[in-house]
């Protein structure tokens, strides 16, 4: 599967395609859980690297992050689309980014950002669907998708959540919208602030309501930190920026792309775990 002749493309190289272009970009973990799982490691790198080289995807090596090693040693491949691989999302109706120079161009640190985005929103959908949760992922919005004009806030992700069809108990689906942030640094209190606000504010209008014209049970805010300490710090700012009349949770990314959907969420205001669809009301 890892030859050099052009490839023939099936379901799942499709899928990995149209999957990258919903994210941008996606790292070989991300790869290795969801592409071709059935196969070795070995015989899936062989394939991206066969995908690549007929220009279906293109390979981004970077050093590797903070998080993986204290030294910026050379190894971390990032995927995004290649030029063929856009010519086939466009031609199947998907919007993708085409600017590949500005792609291949953008700070390693956005680029392994917009990869913990990849991560935690399809780990969640992966999740909800496999697991005993009574909730399924309905939709997921990139940052580009989900940026609303003056609202002050441009999520990184929003995922729709609404009950399994076994669950549903009324006739018109009504979800849950979780804003996604992956904290990417120690923010100030002063931006925290003003997030927290711009959340309130878009929250109480029913703004992103409206913008997705759906009817929804529930509206809560999920902040991934990247490491330990920067969990602390960020249930610290959370509390020290204070919030009213909106549901907050914080998580540790590893956790949540390793089980997003037991208890591993923290509520700010009492510190207790939660899972993260529960009521937290206290």
């Amino acid at each position: 599967m890892g030859n050099i002749n052009r490839p023939k493309l099936d379901t799942e190289d499709i899928e990995l395609m149209r999957k990258i272009g919903k994210h941008n970009f996606v790292d070989m973990i991300y790869i290795y859980k969801f592409y071709k799982t059935e196969c070795k490691k070995e015989t899936v790198k062989r394939r991206i690297i066969q995908l690549a080289k007929h220009r279906y995807l293109s390979i981004i090596e970077t050093f590797i992050p903070p998080e993986y090693t204290v030294k910026k040693k050379k190894g971390y491949k990032i995927v995004s689309l290649g030029a063929k691989g856009v010519e086939i999302m466009k031609d199947l109706g998907a919007e993708v980014e085409t600017n590949l120079k500005t792609l291949k161009n953008a700070s390693s640190y956005r680029m392994y950002h917009q990869c913990q985005v990849a991560m935690v929103c399809d780990m969640m959908e992966y999740e909800f669907k496999n697991s005993g949760s009574k909730f399924e992922v309905a939709e997921i919005y990139n940052e580009k998708e989900a940026f609303i004009k003056d609202t002050g806030n441009m999520p990184d992700a929003v995922i729709l959540f609404r009950p399994k069809a076994e669950y549903m108990t009324y006739s018109k689906e009504r979800y849950i919208i979780l804003f996604v942030e992956v904290e990417r640094s120690y923010s100030s209190l002063k931006r925290f602030r003003s997030k927290v606000r711009a959340y309130e504010n878009a929250i109480a209008e029913g703004t992103y309501i409206k913008h997705f014209d759906i009817s929804a049970m529930a509206q809560r805010v999920l902040f991934v930190a990247q490491t330990d300490g920067q969990f602390k710090t960020i249930l610290d700012k959370i509390n020290e920026a204070g919030y009213d009349d909106i549901d907050i949770l914080v998580s540790k990314y590893s956790q949540t792309c390793n089980a997003p959907s037991d208890r591993i969420y923290t509520n700010p205001k009492n510190g207790e775990k939660y899972k993260l669809l529960s009521n937290l009301e206290i």
